[in-house]
């Protein structure tokens, strides 16, 4: 069964990439996208952290060119299936063997993709082959002089970039810094003291301390990152008329339920992810919040939008220029599947469940911004009949009755 679904996703998608049009009024834009891998949006100055994080972000901020968006959540709780869902505009359970990306309706258009990724993307995501034909590619793997985790070795390939020739140009970024395997250099270690949280035994209010502090240098870092990146961008004419994207991939849990790292729940320190834009030698159209609705499928849909150019039809995010919500947004990581219902902005529901052990949770998010209290006591049992069918229906998860 689970093999013909996914043959039947595998057969339409290459239907639509081979009837796509592109639209030949669009606004060929150059594009760059800065995926920060594990960058919490509660951890960042320019989304209200205690601390200054982001001091390069907050100056654009001021500037008035940043345009944000402060509910969006991944698609999961890890990379292959995260940036998957960012450049396919896809929910874990469409993912397709064989997608239509991105990258590869940009190439369409006639723009040329290069792709600068800190860490191994070719083994560890083994996400190389789903980006499709690009007309380059460097990740940590290839790196000679850096550690495949430090972000210099990202800074230096975007040095030897020869200047803008003028032919449209998509630039996609992958930055570790405030990841826990990612290297952290001295002139960043501003709160003190610190340390990393990988294998840790000791997880005492000090240790803790020491943990956020590790990782809020490091998103402190990424700020410097990108700052430096963009100013290379620049001085190389690549920002003349451009559009910016800073996003992540994830999340990442810092000691909320006793929980560190990624990839094992769906809690929202896993799934909320930061999604800026930068307007770049153009008047760019407001962004809707969308509260509790946006989601990371909608990231390359946002863009195409930005763009003037058509969406193709397999694809599941919405613009989020426009006001429109989606009734349903989903999620998944290993054995948690669910959905956040947006249906009713003063109830906005999050519902999972275990489909190993038959757990399920909801969290009314209009109410309690924290996880804390399970209300699945609370509802009624037609609305948990209805998600748990809704649920079955795609596919994506068979309800074991407790």
């Amino acid at each position: 069964m689970e093999r013909s679904r996914t043959e039947k996703i595998d057969r339409i998608e290459d239907v639509e990439r081979s009837e796509y049009q592109i639209d030949p009024k669009s606004d060929r834009k150059n594009l760059v996208v800065i995926v920060v891998d594990a960058l919490r949006p509660d951890h960042l100055g320019i989304f209200g952290y205690r601390r200054d994080t982001t001091p390069n972000l907050r100056a654009l901020q001021k500037s008035g060119m940043m345009r944000q968006v402060s509910g969006m959540r991944s698609s999961c709780a890890q990379s292959r299936c995260g940036l998957l869902s960012l450049t396919t505009s896809k929910f874990v359970h469409q993912l397709s063997n064989r997608p239509f990306t991105l990258q590869q309706i940009l190439k369409r258009h006639g723009y040329r993709i290069h792709m600068i990724l800190g860490g191994d993307h070719t083994n560890f995501y083994g996400l190389k082959e789903h980006y499709g034909d690009v007309d380059s590619y460097f990740d940590g793997l290839q790196a000679i002089y850096f550690y495949f985790n430090d972000d210099r070795l990202v800074v230096d390939r975007a040095k030897s970039l020869a200047e803008w020739d003028g032919n449209p140009v998509m630039f996609q970024f992958h930055l570790m810094s405030a990841h826990v395997m990612g290297k952290r250099h001295d002139e960043f270690i501003r709160y003190r003291p610190a340390g990393s949280y990988v294998f840790s035994r000791n997880r005492d209010d000090a240790w803790l301390e020491r943990s956020i502090n590790y990782y809020d240098n490091g998103v402190l870092q990424s700020d410097a990152i990108i700052h430096e990146l963009l100013e290379i961008l620049k001085a190389k004419k690549f920002l003349d008329n451009s559009l910016v994207v800073i996003t992540s991939d994830h999340g990442e849990e810092m000691g909320e339920r006793g929980m560190f790292g990624h990839g094992n729940r769906v809690y929202d320190e896993v799934l909320r992810i930061s999604f800026v834009l930068l307007s770049y030698g153009y008047a760019p159209p407001n962004l809707h919040d969308h509260r509790h609705g946006a989601s990371q499928v909608d990231i390359a849909r946002t863009i195409l939008e930005e763009f003037g150019m058509i969406r193709p039809s397999t694809w599941a995010g919405s613009p989020l220029q426009k006001s429109a919500r989606r009734r349903y947004t989903y999620f998944q990581e290993d054995q948690e599947v669910g959905l956040i219902d947006n249906r009713d902005q003063k109830n906005v529901q999050k519902f999972w469940i275990n489909i190993k052990s038959g757990e399920e949770r909801t969290f009314n998010l209009s109410v309690y911004s924290k996880e804390r209290h399970n209300a699945i006591a609370s509802l009624q049992s037609e609305y948990l009949q209805s998600v748990r069918s809704h649920l079955m229906e795609l596919n994506s998860v068979a309800h074991r009755p407790r």
